[in-house]
């Protein structure tokens, strides 16, 4: 089941909360849970792990985790190394 597409920058459909197939609605279009969900904002972000995220990080304490995290948002990076 398709849920929402992007095209060109618009999105085609409505937020949904990032827990799959929770049909509950968003309290607001930045809010990526819903409110049944929105202690997972404080969770690690690797999936499987149920420990807290590190304050200003998305992830644990696991430094396998960790590096995950920082390849995650170096790939945004390499752009701009010429």
């Amino acid at each position: 089941m398709l849920s929402c597409a992007v095209t060109d920058g618009v999105s085609i459909g409505h937020p949904c909360c990032g827990v799959h197939n929770c049909a509950i609605p968003l309290s607001s279009n930045c809010a990526w849970y819903c409110p049944l969900h929105t202690g997972r904002e404080a969770s690690c972000a690797v999936e499987g792990c149920n420990e807290g995220a590190e304050p200003g990080r998305k992830t644990c304490s696991n430094p396998e985790h960790h590096l995950l995290e920082e390849n995650y948002y170096a790939a945004g990076q390499f752009a701009l190394q010429l």
